[in-house]
C-alpha cells in the first residue's frame, strides 16, 4: 500500500490509491458521499467526517468535492476532497483544506486593502476641503 503525505498549511492532505484497499469502484459512477467515505478512511483518524458535499467537477477520470470536514483536532472547515484515476488507472484519494485557507486569507487581504483605500480617500478629501478654506 503506497501512501504519500504533504504538509499543508493547518492540515494533511493524503493521497492514496484505492486499488490497494481493493476498491474496483469508477470514478465516473463516484458520487461525493463515496470519496468523502474513502477520505475519512484514508486519513487514519485525522478526520471524522464530511458533510454538505457537493461536486465541483465530475468527469469520467476525477470528480471534485466540496464540504465541511470535521477533524479530531476539534475543527470544523471547508474542505476539498476528491477522487482520479492517475497515469497506471488506480483510482487516488485526496482531501486538503489549503484552498479554503487560502480563499479566506486573499479574502482578508482584499477587505484589508478596501479599508486602506477608504482611509486613504477619506484623508485625501479632508485635506482638499481643509485647502479649499485657505483659497
Amino acid at each position: 500500500m503506497v501512501t504519500r503525505l504533504k504538509r499543508r498549511s493547518l492540515f494533511m492532505a493524503m493521497i492514496m490509491p484505492m486499488i490497494a484497499s481493493g476498491c474496483t469502484e469508477n470514478v465516473a459512477t463516484m458520487s461525493c458521499r463515496d470519496v468523502a467515505r474513502e477520505a475519512v478512511r484514508v486519513s487514519k483518524g485525522a478526520l471524522i467526517k464530511i458533510t454538505q458535499g457537493h461536486a465541483e467537477t465530475h468527469t469520467k477520470r476525477q470528480i471534485v468535492c466540496r464540504g465541511t470536514g470535521f477533524y479530531s483536532n476539534g475543527s470544523s472547515v471547508m474542505t476539498r476532497y476528491r477522487a482520479w484515476l492517475d497515469e497506471d488507472n488506480d483510482i487516488m484519494i485526496a482531501y486538503d483544506t489549503d484552498e479554503a485557507q487560502a480563499a479566506a486569507e486573499q479574502q482578508a487581504e482584499r477587505e484589508e486593502d478596501r479599508a486602506i483605500e477608504r482611509a486613504e480617500r477619506e484623508t485625501s478629501d479632508a485635506i482638499d476641503a481643509e485647502m479649499r478654506k485657505y483659497q
